[in-house]
């Protein structure tokens, strides 16, 4: 195994174990695990386990975000986009004024 892609190994598993860590969901965190497990299995290629660690991170950002999201009293009866929304620039103008 190549140098770099000891590198990207190390980095996949620091980035899965950080996660893990920090996900209070048990069955979130189980989902995460399993499904790396799988990667490894199937592909052991340290690349694609590094990008995949990286879409598990990457998932779970925005699964906190939404949730957070939806405890906000501002953002309820807007629906979600991930793109600029002129309503949120109304609402955002309304309340700096």
């Amino acid at each position: 195994m190549a140098a770099g892609h000891a590198i990207f190994l190390i980095q996949a598993g620091a980035i899965l174990l950080g996660l893990l860590r920090r996900v209070p969901e048990v069955e979130l965190s189980r989902q995460y695990r399993d499904r790396m497990w799988r990667a490894l299995k199937r592909r052991r290629d340290p690349i694609l386990l590094r990008i995949y660690a990286l879409k598990c991170a990457v998932h779970y950002h925005m699964h906190v975000m939404i949730r957070e999201r939806g405890d906000n009293p501002y953002w309820r009866g807007t629906p979600f986009t991930a793109a600029f929304d002129i309503r949120v620039a109304d609402r955002v103008d309304e309340r700096a004024a």
